[in-house]
C-alpha cells in the first residue's frame, strides 16, 4: 500500500511532462501520445524528440538536492547525505571522484534527474510537451517549438546538460 501511495504522489508531481518516473506505462503513454500529435500536425507545426547527451553523469550535483528540497522534501535528507560529497568509485588501485550527477546504478538516480529537470519542462507551452527520462518531444508552431528547444539549450547548459 505504500508503494502504491508514493507512486501517485510521484505521478502527481511529474504527469503530464514528465512520464519517465511515477507514470505506469510511461514509455508506451509518450509514444502514442507523439502518434495522435503526429497524425492531426497542422502544416506549419512541427514534432521535435531531443536526447541530452550522456545526461546521467553530467547533471550537476548541486542541483539535485536543492530541487529535491522544493519539490519532494522528504528525501531532502536522504539526498543531502548522499551527495552533498563526492562519492568515491574504486577502479581497481584507482580512486576516482564522482562529483557529477547522481550515482550510476541508484535506485532513486532516474527520480532525482527527473525532478531537477522537471521544473523546465513545466515550464514550456508547447502544445505537446512530454519528457521522458532525459528525452523531451515537443510538439507545436515551427516558431514556438523553435524558441522552446533555445530555451531547453540554455536551461540544461545551466544544469550541466547538452543536446
Amino acid at each position: 500500500m505504500r508503494q502504491f501511495l508514493w507512486n501517485r504522489s510521484l505521478e502527481a508531481n511529474f504527469y503530464p511532462h514528465q512520464l519517465g518516473v511515477g507514470t505506469s506505462g510511461g514509455c508506451e503513454a509518450a509514444v502514442h501520445s507523439a502518434r495522435r500529435y503526429l497524425e492531426v500536425l497542422p502544416q506549419d507545426h512541427m514534432l521535435v524528440k531531443l536526447d541530452f547527451t550522456n545526461a546521467f553523469n553530467r547533471l550537476h550535483r548541486r542541483d539535485m538536492p536543492l530541487s529535491v528540497h522544493s519539490r519532494i522534501a522528504e528525501l531532502y535528507a536522504f539526498c543531502l547525505s548522499a551527495y552533498s560529497q563526492p562519492s568515491l568509485l574504486f577502479f581497481g588501485p584507482e580512486i576516482v571522484s564522482s562529483e557529477e550527477a547522481p550515482q550510476q546504478g541508484d535506485p532513486i538516480g532516474p527520480l532525482l534527474f527527473c525532478n531537477t529537470i522537471h521544473p523546465l519542462l513545466s515550464s514550456l507551452q508547447a502544445h505537446l510537451t512530454l519528457g521522458f527520462l532525459d528525452d523531451v518531444t515537443l510538439g507545436g508552431p515551427v516558431r514556438t517549438v523553435a524558441s522552446y528547444v533555445a530555451e531547453i539549450i540554455r536551461v540544461g547548459s545551466e544544469l550541466g546538460l547538452s543536446l
